[in-house]
């Protein structure tokens, strides 16, 4: 009877959350559902499923609260650019890049960042991305693309408002919501095409190479498909690639985060919600499968193969390799810093990321932090400074 109650409570608090949403809005949650598949943000493909999910978001929503946030003001000095142009991509002053490109998953994409309504969750807000987006500015976000424009105010590549990976919005922003580092050949392809298209494809390229999440999230139930040694294979091979078909490029291959994280999420809704869009986040060989993630990324960077070619340079950029969920003065974690899906970032994880990102690479090999801490201040090139 007291089980019964219970499903009868969220039922009737399913069937109220929605009727309060769907009030000042022009559309059924059968058509969110069928976005919630077409975006391919979440490991969900049966129809039913995808509806029973949108309502447990109705939820979510119904006691989330969009925030906008002023972020920490960029203190740093522009320090020009070389002359004459340089020709070693070791020897990049942050001015010197004209064009920003980023690969990846539906972090790079931006899904779900300026979510403010189940209405507008299933997006990619390219524009607010912490590696590429550019539709804000940087004391709003504090994105790669934002700082890099106070360095150079024409650089090229950024994205731009919403759409996906094909949208006149996305630029040189190629990452897919969803994928996994078996897709990485057809970015790789498609980010050729587009700098073929319209861009300098002489200047000096910065490109953020982030993916992994999306693995670890299904490893669980594939292990052989997404083992450490079929990660590495599959990244390597878009290495390659980039080297051939792209000239003059500084590669920050960021570390994937440990989505084992995920767990000190798992009151509420957030418990609820994580099965559909992370299923092996509970799973005790996640973490384990992580760090050998990592090595198998730390190790193909030092292969020589990718140190023998003057305009190509991949760093690994580790800011999220240990990172910590934030914490309210409680000691809860700081949902603000999520979508209100309980797994995508927010605009304010973003610009957290693209600040983290930035310290990386004013930081030596030996001294790269290998986690973001709230409060963290901008580290500033010194004149003459080189992107590391």
């Amino acid at each position: 009877m007291v089980s019964r109650l219970k499903n009868l409570v969220l039922c009737v608090c399913i069937v109220s959350a929605w009727n309060k949403q769907s009030s000042n809005e022009e559309i059924t949650r059968e058509e969110i559902a069928h976005l919630l598949l077409k975006s391919n943000a979440y490991h969900i493909k049966d129809y039913s499923v995808a509806l029973h999910f949108v309502d447990l978001l109705s939820l979510a929503f119904d006691n989330y609260t969009f925030t906008s946030e002023k972020v920490q003001a960029f203190p740093c000095q522009p320090t020009g650019r070389s002359t004459p142009k340089p020709v070693d991509a070791t020897k990049l002053l942050p001015g010197d890049i004209d064009l920003v490109i980023a690969m990846g998953d539906s972090l790079t994409a931006g899904f779900g960042a300026d979510a403010t309504s189940l209405f507008n969750l299933f997006i990619d807000y390219r524009g607010t991305s912490f590696s590429i987006g550019g539709s804000k500015t940087v004391d709003q976000c504090s994105t790669i693309a934002n700082i890099l424009a106070l360095y150079h105010p024409g650089i090229q590549g950024f994205s731009t408002g919403n759409g996906n990976q094909n949208s006149q919005n996305a630029k040189l922003n190629v990452a897919v919501t969803g994928a996994t580092s078996y897709e990485l050949n057809t970015q790789v392809s498609a980010l050729v095409s587009k700098l073929q298209a319209g861009y300098d494809i002489n200047g000096w390229k910065l490109l953020t190479f982030f993916i992994g999440g999306n693995d670890l999230c299904d490893a669980c139930n594939d292990n052989t498909r997404y083992s450490a040694a079929n990660f590495r294979a599959n990244v390597e091979e878009a290495l390659d690639l980039i080297k051939a078909q792209v000239t003059n490029v500084f590669i920050n291959l960021s570390l994937p985060p440990d989505v084992s994280l995920l767990s000190e999420l798992s009151g509420g809704l957030c418990g609820i919600l994580h099965p559909f869009e992370c299923s092996c986040n509970t799973d005790p060989s996640t973490s384990p499968l992580h760090k050998e993630y990592v090595s198998a990324l730390i190790d193909l960077v030092n292969l020589p193969k990718y140190h023998d070619k003057l305009d190509f340079h991949v760093v690994i950029q580790p800011f999220l390799e240990d990172i910590q969920l934030p914490r309210l003065p409680d000691g809860s974690p700081d949902k603000s810093y999520f979508a209100p899906d309980c797994f995508h970032f927010s605009a304010k994880s973003h610009a957290a990321a693209g600040l983290a990102l930035w310290n990386n690479m004013m930081e030596t090999a030996e001294n790269k932090k290998r986690q973001w801490v709230v409060g963290e201040p901008f580290e500033c090139p010194a004149p003459g400074q080189f992107i590391q």
